[in-house]
């Protein structure tokens, strides 16, 4: 398992908490034994602080002219190394990303052949959210706000998440923005 921040992450979340956000959803994995890595943007990692984040492994894009071929290595240490994201390959008819094992980690440990051992004390606890207020108004548009997702807006319209990507045209419901109007009816 593995967090992915990237620009549209710090779009959507803000810059302020952002670290301490990827720490705790890094800690709430680990702690139930999933080996949990960090996927952050090569400009965006020692920005914002997230170069402070912890995980069992780093893993940080770095292309060049993405060619397909391994050309401009990570300026910092990490454990997996995403090369492209533009390359095909016989077998798959669609262009995919290619990552190199970059650090000590061989491939059995990514693949789940050892074990990860959670110590009690790595875990922090974790505090829910402040409940929001909804905002939305009598013509039943509804402004995004800092930490919303689309599942949690179609519980709280008592609504589906494909009926709100319907309504709104969004192809990703991973994918939206703070500031964003979403009509609800």
């Amino acid at each position: 398992m593995a967090l992915d921040t990237e620009s549209d992450t710090i779009d959507a979340c803000g810059t302020k908490d952002v670290s301490e956000a990827s720490q705790a959803f890094i800690d709430v994995c680990k702690a139930t034994g999933y080996k949990t890595g960090f996927y952050v943007s090569h400009h965006l990692y020692k920005r914002y602080g997230l170069n402070k984040v912890k995980a069992d492994f780093l893993w940080l894009p770095r292309f060049g002219k993405d060619t397909g071929k391994p050309e401009v290595k990570p300026d910092w240490p990490c454990d997996l190394w995403q090369y492209s994201q533009q390359c095909k390959v016989e077998w798959y008819p669609y262009e995919l990303d290619l990552n190199l094992l970059n650090g000590n980690k061989k491939l059995d440990w990514f693949i789940g052949n050892q074990k990860v051992e959670v110590k009690e004390k790595e875990v922090k606890k974790v505090s829910p959210a402040p409940k929001k207020k909804v905002k939305s108004s009598s013509y039943g548009v509804y402004t995004i706000q800092r930490g919303d997702a689309l599942s949690v807006l179609a519980k709280k319209f008592k609504t589906t998440i494909q009926r709100l990507q319907d309504l709104n045209g969004i192809p990703d419901p991973n994918k939206i923005y703070r500031g964003q109007s979403l009509s609800m009816t």
